[in-house]
C-alpha cells in the first residue's frame, strides 16, 4: 500500500520538476536564436589564429626534418673512424 503522504510528496516534486523543465525549455528556445551566431561568430574569429601556428609549423617542417637528417648523418660519421674502429673523442671518454 502506498503511503498517502508520500503520495502526495511525489505529485509536488513531479510538478516541481515539469516546471522546472517547461521553465528551461522556454529560456532555452528563447536564447538559441542568440547563440548560433555567436557561435558561428566565435568560429570565424578562431580561424586565424588556428591557421598562422599551422602554416608555420607546415614552413618549419621541412627545415626541421633536414636539421634532424643532418644531425643523424653527422653523428654516425663522427661515431666510426675510416677504418671502421670507434672514435675515443665520439664515445665521451
Amino acid at each position: 500500500m502506498a503511503n498517502p503522504s508520500q503520495t502526495t510528496s511525489t505529485e509536488d516534486f513531479l510538478d516541481g520538476t515539469r516546471g522546472l523543465a517547461v521553465g528551461l525549455g522556454i529560456i532555452t528556445m528563447t536564447l538559441f536564436p542568440l547563440a548560433l551566431p555567436l557561435l558561428a561568430l566565435t568560429a570565424v574569429a578562431l580561424v586565424p589564429l588556428v591557421l598562422i601556428p599551422l602554416a608555420g609549423g607546415l614552413l618549419a617542417l621541412p627545415f626541421l626534418l633536414l636539421r634532424r637528417a643532418f644531425r643523424k648523418v653527422r653523428a654516425s660519421a663522427h661515431m666510426t673512424s675510416p677504418a671502421g674502429e670507434v672514435d675515443v673523442l665520439a664515445r665521451g671518454v
